[in-house]
């Protein structure tokens, strides 16, 4: 009988923490997967791990060379019997009922095309140092790719085949940051993306890992991906609007506090908050957002924009006040973060009084 769940592992040289890897899939609670994993070429004893284990589930592709990970992703797609694939990296761990969940989670919801979940990082040692907690509603999602932040973690997610196998798999030109490439191409087509608010996954840092060994042309080609989806939905922006708005919230979800010394102008401002605006309104129709839904992807943006205009509780500046002026035009949407407001009022009177 086919399984309805692929586990999809692409694997280059990972003899370190493989076996760790390949146990915590093979001890789910839910049984019925196959687990296929892709050899890139290793050169270490990779290949051995892999073959010690004698669970019938196991399905071994070998590639002759190395030719990426996204390519060994794609060679996988094309071989997975699942309806479902849920990915793992070689150096990450499953938690016991990951699959279970997920797939409950997902065979409930048909509108969902693709799941990610909270999870655990964990040093090179398997200790833990924190819980990464993404947003979960897919408007939550939409607004937050909009500042360029963190969506899902890759290991984390579980996805419908066909969608993906539609729109041509992962996108090989974007190696390195194919798993954000592959959440806006699907976004794109109006597809669903959630996260599931509950920890599936651990996942290591460290310091062979690809957002440290590649970041260079990762965060380059995160860049293109980013600025890719904000064209697409303000289309009618010229060349100079795209870039001035791109560059904003770019720094704006880093929290970069070297982008107010950097040249922006008054007028610069003026034009994000206009500009900010018309993608704000072509977001919500291009995705058919309700009222409920419109509502929490604002939400995070102003919340957003307020933080980055007061992240050192300044107001002298005259151009945070514009956009401080903005966020108060907008107060609706951040109501549940009152103090946020009192934070300029505070410094401006503190600063009144230290004068005196």
């Amino acid at each position: 009988m086919t399984p309805k769940i692929t586990i999809l592992m692409a694997v280059y040289n990972g003899e370190v923490y493989l076996r760790q890897c390949i146990d915590s899939v093979l001890s789910q609670t839910c049984k019925d997967f196959e687990f296929l994993i892709v050899d890139d070429g290793s050169t270490d004893s990779t290949r051995d791990i892999i073959r010690s284990y004698s669970d019938d589930r196991i399905r071994l592709i070998e590639n002759e060379r190395n030719l990426s990970q996204v390519t060994s992703l794609n060679i996988g797609l094309d071989h997975a019997s699942g309806e479902y694939i849920a990915r793992i990296d070689a150096d990450d761990i499953m938690l016991p009922d990951r699959i279970e969940k997920q797939y409950d989670f997902l065979s409930k919801r048909p509108e969902v095309v693709l799941s990610g979940s909270w999870a655990e990082a964990m040093d090179s040692e398997g200790k833990h140092i924190g819980i990464t907690k993404l947003p979960v509603r897919n408007e939550e999602i939409i607004a937050t790719i909009l500042f360029g932040e963190f969506i899902l973690v890759h290991s984390s997610i579980m996805f419908r085949k066909k969608p993906v196998m539609d729109i041509g798999k992962y996108n090989e030109a974007f190696s390195f940051t194919e798993d954000y490439k592959l959440a806006i191409d699907l976004l794109l087509k109006r597809h669903k993306i959630v996260s599931i608010p509950d920890v599936l996954i651990k996942y290591r840092l460290h310091d062979d890992r690809i957002s440290v060994r590649d970041a260079k042309p990762q965060i380059q080609r995160y860049i293109i991906a980013l600025k890719q989806f904000i064209r697409h939905l303000v289309p009618d922006f010229s060349e100079l609007d795209s870039e001035l708005l791109f560059n904003f919230l770019f720094n704006a979800g880093s929290m970069n506090k070297s982008y107010w010394e950097n040249g922006v102008t008054k007028c610069d401002i003026s034009r994000i908050i206009m500009l900010s605006d018309l993608l704000l309104k072509n977001t919500s129709n291009y995705f058919s957002l309700n009222k409920n839904k419109n509502y929490f992807m604002k939400r995070l943006f102003f919340n957003k924009v307020l933080n980055f205009a007061y992240q050192n509780r300044d107001i002298k500046s005259k151009l945070a006040k514009l956009l401080y002026a903005e966020c108060l035009k907008n107060c609706f949407f951040i109501l549940n973060k009152p103090k946020l407001y009192l934070y300029p009022f505070a410094t401006f009177f503190s600063h009144i009084k230290t004068k005196l």
